[in-house]
């Protein structure tokens, strides 16, 4: 045991160096932490880089991106081909709906249907003028769900493929 502590303690001490730590005394608080809020991305900037939904839609801030896959299946005569992702919120859906019904028309997407049936389900289709649809259908809970809140699964689907004769 005591073989093996040494090589790790020996790693961790060359790991922090001999310089020494800065002089944090004389800093500006306030400066400090402006600075270090305007690095660092927003909640919405990180999902959304870590977890890319198509067409740059945003994953809603505060969201737990739970699965998904931004990669489409193939498209055919019958199916546009699909990409989807289930996101979890601490918060009701029709937060999630709300949230979706106004980030979508900013990215060229129009409300085919929306829905709220009660405080447990709703259900929002948009369309933009290419033909691409995007899609969330919302429930209180869900099986990947914690305490208190409500899971969606988001999903966007190509058009179909038009036959030419």
């Amino acid at each position: 045991m005591k073989q093996t502590m040494i090589p790790i303690i020996a790693l961790l001490v060359s790991a922090c160096g001999d310089q020494s730590s800065p002089d944090l005394s004389e800093a500006d608080p306030a400066e400090a932490a402006a600075k270090s809020a305007a690095s660092a991305p927003t909640i919405a900037e990180e999902a959304a880089t870590t977890n890319a939904l198509p067409w740059d839609i945003p994953i809603m801030p505060g969201a737990r991106y739970v699965s998904g896959s931004t990669e489409f299946s193939r498209t055919t005569e019958k199916r546009g081909g699909e990409a989807i992702a289930t996101i979890a919120v601490d918060g009701s859906v029709a937060d999630i709906i709300t949230y979706y019904e106004g980030v979508l028309p900013e990215l060229g997407f129009e409300i085919t249907f929306n829905r709220i049936y009660d405080e447990t389900t709703g259900s929002l289709h948009t369309q933009n003028a290419k033909g691409e649809q995007f899609r969330v259908a919302a429930m209180r809970g869900g099986s990947n769900a914690r305490e208190g809140e409500s899971t969606a699964g988001l999903l966007a689907i190509k058009p179909k493929l038009t036959v030419t004769e």
